[in-house]
């Protein structure tokens, strides 16, 4: 399986907002619809082992995926990629690169982010 980014940045944001403060969260096929649930529940798996997500023992059976909450790091990552505007850029530079992960997304993301905030206020970072 090749690790879907889309669907990372999918599943932090759906996380954040469905996520009750202190529980975990279940998510069915209908949750995802143009992804299958063993899918889901290996990027879930993923992303805990990535510091993204909170980890629990059992991430996800046959027909459902478990949430225990998203991470300082899951938070940091999904604030550097939650615009949709910065996510586009972010993808098409990454894409450029022939090749990115999850901290090398993070890192284009807030470069971009920089440089709006440099041509709005002509801060320098």
């Amino acid at each position: 399986m090749k690790m879907d980014l889309e669907l990372v940045r999918q599943i932090l944001l759906k996380a954040e907002a469905e996520m009750p403060a202190n529980q975990s969260i279940t998510w069915s096929e209908s949750d995802f619809p143009d992804h299958d649930i063993p899918v889901v529940g290996a990027h879930v798996e993923l992303m805990m082992e990535g510091g993204l997500l909170r980890d629990e023992k059992l991430s996800w059976m046959e027909d459902a995926v478990f949430v225990q909450g998203v991470t300082y790091d899951g938070y940091q990552y999904l604030e550097a990629v939650r615009d949709a505007d910065v996510w586009e850029r972010t993808k098409d530079v990454a894409e450029k690169g022939k090749g990115f992960s999850v901290d090398v997304l993070r890192d284009v993301a807030i470069s971009i982010i920089k440089k709006q905030i440099s041509n709005h206020t002509g801060l320098e970072f």
